[in-house]
């Protein structure tokens, strides 16, 4: 038996005299194409990667079926290619009908009215709380998520069994865990810094839970010039815990790609990596059969302190251009229905962003971080630097990661010079 979701329901939301402001109507000749029964297709660009884009198909394979007349296309393009890819299409008058990407980092076309208005949606309310918050800009939601991620640790238990050893609930227990296993010749970590984005990773494991409980404002005053970083005598001493742990030794960290690295993780070369929650998959593409685990990275001695923080990835979002919103909505409303979330996280091993959902099929890593939601130890997320400040963040951290006993102090006044004229988003 088909659940009550789809077109109907969105129909009347549009519709409804109460409650809706003007942006989020569908206009008359899209109401009659619906009504009409035509066929449609909705024209999908993204930049999805690993398993993600056979959720996407499971999940579109899905509304087809249940109306046949809404088909996809569907367009996978580069991160690099697709911020000036959309802008194009959007300024031909040639926008797909459902893009992707960081509502945060697409203010500009939010904005200028290029985003389609999902406030007043029921299905937006299926959302957590915080995920919602991720999506909205000038109190107006503009997209949805299927998953949020986290950073954070992942482990292998078996090494951990055979050095004796507990997950950490605190820094002090976190660096002997780190010396216990240097003192027996095995590095730590698995670390990928070919890449400017991993050494990234790394250090927000740790700051964007402490912004987010302490200064959920940092990264945008900071871009805008309203604060300094050694305003926040935490950010330096993050840096200091991040260059403590970069002395414990991988090897070629600068040299390896990140498929290297999870391979290595995975085959029990390194007991620890510390990583974005999307690349579990990949750790179970290596080792089907390996015994992994998660924890938070402990950065206070105080156990309530360390949390992780939960946020969506990226969203789905509808353009004002396109001309099939209603099919659109009736997309967005099986994506977080429970059987929508189903045929997701079958394909994906991932964290809902919708309330009271479960994975599709158990995986230790993620029953691990879902024991963070239970206990309570969650932090929101916060908006992070954007434009060129963003491009000079990734150098900073380039640069930290490639000295080794670099003077932390010496670094913040560097880093606050580097960033002197970033305050454009």
């Amino acid at each position: 038996m088909k659940a009550a979701w789809g077109i109907p329901f969105c129909l009347l939301a549009l519709t409804a005299a109460a409650g809706c402001s003007a942006s989020t109507e569908v206009a008359p000749d899209v109401q009659q194409q619906a009504a009409a029964g035509q066929p449609v297709t909705l024209r999908i660009m993204h930049v999805m990667d690993g398993s993600h884009p056979d959720a996407l198909k499971a999940v579109t394979d899905s509304v087809t079926r249940r109306n046949p007349r809404i088909k996809f296309d569907i367009q996978q393009t580069s991160t690099v290619q697709y911020a000036e890819l959309l802008k194009t299409k959007m300024a031909s008058g040639a926008a797909p009908d459902i893009v992707f990407g960081k509502v945060s980092e697409y203010t500009d076309i939010v904005k200028a009215g290029q985003i389609f208005d999902l406030s007043g949606q029921p299905f937006v309310d299926r959302m957590t709380d915080e995920v919602k918050k991720m999506m909205t800009v000038d109190g107006k939601i503009y997209g949805i998520a299927e998953d949020v991620f986290t950073l954070g640790v992942f482990y292998n238990k078996d090494m951990f069994k055979q050095y004796g050893l507990e997950v950490p609930a605190t820094y002090s227990e976190y660096v002997r865990v780190m010396e216990t296993f240097r003192n027996n010749g095995i590095p730590p970590f698995a670390r990928t810094y070919k890449e400017q984005q991993w050494i990234r990773l790394e250090f927000l494991s740790e700051w964007r839970v402490i912004a987010a409980q302490k200064y959920p404002n940092f990264f945008l005053d900071i871009q805008s010039g309203a604060a300094k970083l050694s305003d926040y005598p935490e950010f330096r001493d993050t840096l200091a815990r991040f260059a403590k742990r970069l002395s414990y030794k991988s090897g070629d960290e600068l040299g390896m790609y990140a498929y290297q690295a999870l391979q290595s993780f995975a085959g029990g070369k390194f007991p620890m990596m510390i990583l974005h929650s999307g690349n579990l998959t990949d750790i179970r593409k290596n080792n089907p059969e390996g015994h992994f685990g998660f924890f938070a990275s402990a950065f206070s001695d105080n156990p309530d302190e360390n949390k992780i923080f939960e946020s969506p990835d990226s969203a789905f979002m509808i353009t004002s251009q396109s001309k099939h919103k209603a099919e659109a909505l009736e997309l967005f409303d099986y994506m977080l229905s429970p059987e929508g979330w189903n045929d997701w996280s079958t394909h994906v091993s991932a964290i809902p962003a919708m309330k009271n959902a479960a994975p599709a099929k158990s995986e230790p890593m993620i029953d691990d971080i879902l024991a963070y939601q239970k206990a309570g130890k969650i932090t929101g997320d916060v908006f992070l630097y954007t434009g060129e400040a963003k491009k000079k963040e990734f150098e900073m951290y380039q640069q930290f990661a490639s000295k080794p006993g670099v003077n932390v102090d010496e670094f913040v006044k560097q880093w606050e010079k580097q960033f002197q004229g970033t305050n454009a988003p």
